[in-house]
């Protein structure tokens, strides 16, 4: 894409990497959402594998961005690469802890300031689990 907010999440196609920790079925496939079942303290993280997309250096950025009800509550920068050139894939990594009640829902997004840069999406790792 050429810049904007991206959704990010499994799809149904990818159900399959749910690898058995969907418990309960919190994690909407269709749609990307974590509902809370029952109210309290959450643990929300989410893991991204970055690289530049052909051989030039990459000048762009990302943010990791993370929602409550689609309301924006977190946002994640990348390591660098704001308006200065990088060779080298990096990393987004968050962990925070939210107080949700039942039936609020956690949704993942991106921002790409261009299309110089991508996501793997078999190296993306996105949960949220019930602290207290």
């Amino acid at each position: 894409a050429s810049g904007g907010v991206f959704p990010l999440g499994l799809t149904t196609n990818n159900e399959s990497h749910l690898n058995g920790y969907n418990v309960g079925n919190c994690y909407n496939v269709s749609n990307g959402r974590f509902t809370a079942p029952i109210e309290g303290k959450y643990q929300v993280y989410g893991s991204l594998y970055c690289n530049k997309v052909g051989s030039a250096a990459a000048a762009s950025y990302m943010h990791f961005l993370v929602y409550v009800n689609n309301q924006q509550v977190n946002e994640i920068y990348t390591i660098g690469a704001n308006n200065h050139n990088f060779a080298h894939s990096f990393s987004l990594n968050f962990s925070t802890i939210l107080y949700l009640e039942v039936n609020d829902y956690v949704n993942w997004q991106v921002y790409s300031d261009d299309n110089s840069v991508r996501i793997y999406g078999a190296h993306c790792s996105l949960g949220a689990h019930l602290l207290s």
